[in-house]
């Protein structure tokens, strides 16, 4: 019954550029479309890379594009505001100034995306936005010691929508000292806020600035050839993005591990284990409002040099606070497994199994009263998510499959 159905796109992306200089810089123009159904997506420009000596490189582009909701389908392009033609059009620009060096490096890049800018055919994350961020480390040498080198970094995001509006903004601050064995040891400082207001769809009546400190240590090394890690626990802030109906987002204090260690107990074996989580409490009243973990453990053993087997298991769990929070409680395991032979690039035969648990209530759906006056018979709920939770598992995904592939070679 869709009308676009049997209906065929059609893409085409293209680009010319011109070498300037002998140190690399270049100017180019490139042009990309999407034409569906009636609708288009249309984004050309210039685009310049300026290699200005050893150490300084400037980045930039800049767009327009042209969008048109197909005729059978105006719904399918977000409208500019106050119009009903189903077209948008708008600018987007970027620019990245680079320093590379031996002990001074400076990464800055601005990024604006008007509202009324699509890109059908390659990907932004958001529009009616424009960016900054600024990443800036010094580093010295020292000529004798154990500490191989040691600096300072400081990072910054900074963000407004186009009716000025922050949008959010991140500082952070650290030291950090390098030792034999990879060993790095740094402690980090900053402060992080996010806004949310009305117009996100939330029940504020003005736009507000959750912000929160940020404290936290970053450690690493490998002490052996049989063991490398990397640790790194953080204290800051978090803001409910899923309140109760009805309810404001709120500021969270917010408790973050990330770890992960490799061991190699044998030269053919190889196991990464990750460890994560990410707790949450409400700063108001202290009160826990949501948890989740992760397990992960990746095994692969190298059998011969073409030969080789592989198997991951992670575990996911989400605990969740009804008094606090509209998150559901979810567990979720799952399990994969390849034999691989390669004996060069480009042939290969893959032969895999892949499974996922999760705890899906075996109804698929939260059902409402039954037409009789019966509880939870009646037909699915369609404001409730397609699938609910329980506190059993359900497979909904197992899957083994073989892949071949043959290079020829002339």
């Amino acid at each position: 019954a869709d009308p676009l159905y049997r209906k065929r796109s059609l893409f085409a992306v293209g680009r010319v550029s011109q070498d300037i200089g002998k140190k690399g810089s270049n100017v180019g123009l490139i042009y990309a479309d999407e034409e569906f159904g009636g609708g288009w997506n249309r984004v050309g420009g210039v685009d310049v890379t300026a290699r200005l000596d050893d150490h300084w490189t400037l980045t930039g582009q800049v767009v327009e594009s042209s969008t048109k909701a197909s005729r059978l389908d105006s719904a399918s392009v977000l409208l500019n505001p106050g119009t009903d033609s189903g077209y948008a059009a708008g600018p987007a620009t970027y620019f990245e100034q680079i320093r590379s060096g031996h002990s001074f490096n400076f990464d800055n890049t601005y990024a604006d995306y008007s509202n009324g800018f699509r890109s059908n055919v390659g990907f932004i994350s958001t529009s009616n936005v424009h960016s900054d961020s600024t990443n800036a480390s010094y580093h010295w040498y020292p000529k004798q010691g154990n500490v191989q080198v040691y600096g300072v970094e400081f990072n910054q995001q900074l963000a407004f929508d186009h009716q000025e509006r922050r949008v959010y903004h991140y500082t952070n601050a650290d030291f950090f000292v390098s030792l034999p064995r990879g060993f790095v040891f740094a402690p980090v400082f900053g402060q992080n806020s996010d806004t949310l207001g009305p117009q996100e769809g939330y029940n504020l009546p003005a736009n507000h600035n959750f912000t929160e400190n940020l404290v936290g240590l970053v450690i690493k090394g490998a002490p052996s050839a049989l063991l490398n890690f990397q640790i790194q626990p953080f204290h800051g802030g978090n803001v409910n993005y899923n309140p109760l109906p009805g309810v404001a987002p709120f500021l969270l204090h917010q408790d973050q591990v990330t770890a992960k260690v490799s061991v190699q107990p044998l030269r053919q074996l190889t196991a990464d284990n990750t460890y994560l989580l990410d707790r949450n409490f409400s700063v108001k009243d202290g009160s826990f409002v949501y948890e989740s973990q992760t397990f992960r453990t990746k095994i692969n053993y190298q059998f011969t040099r073409a030969f080789s087997a592989r198997v991951i298991v992670e575990y996911d769990s989400t605990l969740a606070n009804p008094l606090q929070t509209s998150l559901a409680r979810t567990k979720q395991v799952g399990t994969e497994a390849l034999l691989t032979w390669l004996p060069h690039p480009g042939t290969a035969i893959y032969i895999g199994y892949n499974n996922d648990i999760q705890n899906y209530d075996r109804t698929l759906c939260t059902r409402l009263p039954a037409a009789s006056g019966g509880t939870g018979t009646g037909p699915c709920d369609t404001s409730q998510p397609i699938l609910g939770r329980s506190s059993n598992y359900l497979n909904d995904g197992k899957q083994i499959f073989v892949k071949a592939s043959y290079l020829l070679r002339f």
